[in-house]
């Protein structure tokens, strides 16, 4: 019975990581390359029936999620993708039974690969893509305390849209929307489940963004045992380093460096993003906080 509470008390820490490049391709022979580095950290989870409650024992998991991801564009319309995902996840429980001892568990390894294509639909009056991308599990974590994985392969087909627009409504600021949906089709007992994302940012400065974002996953109840689902808030800045170094060395910024470009993969980038981000709801998973680094560059 013991083994079976911890069991179920760590299984809500594994959770999907995801990466997003929106609906832009790259242009012909460009590379766009991104690390991600997540940290993260929780001491309430949502149940079965996504009631919010404290872990058992007073249980607290730390994780770093780190993903590096390189994509290069095949044609203007046709970007290929592949990536990555590594994680190091602590668990530890600060009241427990005294006779049971203490309890503290840590684990890491590599446990994803991904290769996937995106195909541009259309360019005008918003872009238009499709995303087809297979995810595998690397035979790592699963079995691991705390556990780093659900052990499923998973192929993914993905719509997204996108929009920049030289307004915010009344205001001069430019901005951008996007919004993906999809659907994953999982295998080894995990239920399917339908993506969807939404951002959007403006940039007061060529050189400066912000931006907001929801994310989630929604379970189709009933394909598999292993149901899980969330929904995520964040928030943060992002700048252009090509664009400051130059301002720096007091020229006049190229109009390649801004963020606006960096956005739809127009130019040559450096681009630094930070975010701050809650798990508001779910299933079966842990009620996160989390902090995510992003660096990524185009050439």
């Amino acid at each position: 019975m013991r083994r079976i509470i911890i069991a179920l008390s760590l299984s809500v820490f594994i959770f999907p990581q995801l990466a997003h490049a929106g609906a832009w391709t790259l242009p012909k022979k460009k590379t766009w390359i991104e690390v991600s580095t997540k940290g993260s950290w929780n001491k309430r989870s949502f149940d079965a029936d996504r009631e919010l409650r404290g872990n058992k024992f007073d249980a607290q998991s730390v994780g770093l999620t780190l993903i590096p991801k390189v994509e290069y564009g095949l044609t203007d319309k046709v970007t290929l993708m592949t990536g990555m995902q590594y994680k190091d996840f602590e668990y530890k429980e600060y009241s427990r039974p005294q006779e049971w001892g203490p309890y503290r568990r840590r684990s890491s390894d590599i446990t994803e690969m991904e290769v996937g294509t995106r195909v541009r639909l259309l360019e005008k009056p918003f872009v238009a893509s499709a995303q087809i991308k297979g995810m595998f599990y690397s035979g790592n974590g699963q079995k691991d305390e705390p556990g780093l994985s659900d052990g499923n392969d998973t192929l993914e087909l993905r719509a997204l849209v996108g929009k920049t627009f030289d307004r915010f409504f009344y205001f001069k600021t430019p901005c951008y929307v996007g919004l993906e949906a999809g659907y994953w089709f999982n295998n080894r007992r995990v239920c399917n489940q339908i993506p969807l994302f939404a951002e959007a940012g403006i940039w007061p400065k060529s050189w400066l963004l912000f931006k907001g974002e929801l994310d989630g996953i929604l379970c189709q109840d009933g394909t598999g045992k292993v149901e899980k689902d969330y929904m995520i808030w964040r928030l943060g800045p992002a700048i252009e380093l090509l664009e400051i170094y130059e301002l720096m060395r007091n020229r006049k910024a190229d109009k390649e460096y801004s963020v606006a470009n960096s956005i739809t993969h127009q130019g040559r980038s450096l681009l630094l993003s930070a975010t701050y981000g809650q798990t508001f709801s779910g299933r079966n998973t842990g009620a996160d906080n989390e902090v995510t680094v992003k660096i990524s560059t185009q050439f």
